[in-house]
């Protein structure tokens, strides 16, 4: 019999899922819907109308004190000091090597108190690595555990993603003050006589909302969103659209494009990296030593490919110059059901610079022409 540890894990709205005919997998330990109508129609609906989400595997963890904020900005790339009350932020935690040990969003919540959204995979990783510099940080400045408190709340929080241009008149039956929401900012909204989480982030290159409640209360939310959502055109949406999505909006995967062995310089990460801040964050020194030995022959790129034949590229595959040298990796690839073609980001040489490639696919050379992402570009 499993173990309790290794039981795979399941979100509050699980039996949804199974009800409405999702096909449910296996995603970072978590039972999760890749498709409910297929991919395509799911993909197509996000992009014309609007697609609803379940990303409640992802982690919750707060940081509140009177010195969160110096804790943070050692900890993070970004300079969370410019966050404001009710702001997002992009954000990585970098190892010794200056590896992407994860990214991240972090929300303001208050002047001294943060939520930070982690990726499923790494929940657990990242919560014991800000347990340790946590207590190294309290230990360091001879300060006592109420002056940074730091809790994994993943397990009672459940996150919906409503996303596509049809998104914001949705949500505006339901949360009618969204509609004073930035990009990239949120509020706190009442639904239900409940707290609700309501920010205009995504992940799929569209305009739309995260929402983040209560376990309890998600289906309640599921159900009305869904309900109202048949004059949208509103579909479930499984994790294979998200993922078609954000390849075609050129967003980096943990895993993918983003790993601990690679330097947030080589995918265009730069903008996240405030190395001008006060406090030195973790991983800093060995990215400045890259920066100094970092040449046009050593240096790599994040590009986008759009193969000239039927094939489609995979992570992994090898991208090839035309006399067969070897210029890079493909780290994501898919059909892309907007452009009807096979797409794929990759890690390149920036020495490379013909407009042209091959990609070796099951031993077979496919032509690819390189583009800059991302490959769908919202108006």
């Amino acid at each position: 019999m499993a173990s309790e540890v290794n039981a795979i894990l399941k979100t509050a709205l699980n039996e949804t899922h199974r009800k409405l005919g999702g096909k449910m997998v296996d995603f970072a330990g978590w039972d999760m819907p890749v498709e409910y109508s297929g991919l395509r129609l799911e993909h197509i609906a996000t992009r014309t109308h609007v697609g609803l989400f379940d990303v409640s595997h992802m982690g919750e963890v707060f940081i509140e004190g009177s010195h969160a904020m110096p804790f943070l900005q050692g900890l993070l790339t970004n300079d969370v000091s410019k966050c404001e009350i009710f702001q997002a932020q992009y954000n990585m935690m970098l190892n010794e090597k200056g590896g992407v040990i994860d990214d991240l969003i972090v929300y303001r919540l208050e002047e001294k108190k943060f939520l930070l959204v982690v990726n499923a995979s790494n929940k657990n990783k990242d919560f014991e690595l800000m347990q340790k510099v946590a207590k190294d940080f309290l230990t360091k400045g001879s300060l006592n555990s109420s002056h940074l408190i730091l809790e994994d709340q993943s397990s009672a929080w459940s996150q919906l993603a409503v996303q596509g241009p049809k998104a914001l008149p949705l949500m505006a039956k339901i949360f009618p003050e969204c509609t004073e929401i930035k990009k990239f900012r949120f509020k706190i909204l009442k639904w239900q006589n409940l707290d609700w989480l309501v920010a205009r982030t995504g992940y799929t290159g569209e305009d739309g909302f995260e929402v983040y409640g209560p376990n309890g209360s998600v289906e309640s939310l599921w159900q009305e969103i869904t309900t109202l959502g048949v004059g949208f055109g509103l579909l479930p949406c499984g994790l294979g659209a998200r993922n078609t999505l954000r390849i075609e909006a050129g967003l980096p995967l943990y895993g993918n494009e983003i790993n601990d062995s690679q330097l947030p310089l080589n995918i265009g990460m730069n903008w996240a990296l405030k190395t001008t801040k006060k406090e030195a964050f973790m991983g800093q020194q060995p990215l400045a030593t890259a920066l100094e030995n970092l040449t046009e022959e050593n240096a790599k790129k994040l590009v986008g490919l759009i193969s000239l034949e039927k094939a489609i590229p995979r992570d992994g595959y090898r991208v090839l110059s035309f006399d067969k040298t070897q210029i890079g990796l493909v780290t994501s690839g898919t059909y892309s059901p907007s452009l009807n073609r096979p797409i794929a980001m990759a890690l390149v040489d920036t020495s490379y610079t013909n407009e042209t490639c091959l990609i070796e696919v099951r031993k077979n050379f496919v032509e690819a022409k390189i583009v800059n992402l991302p490959f769908v570009k919202k108006k």
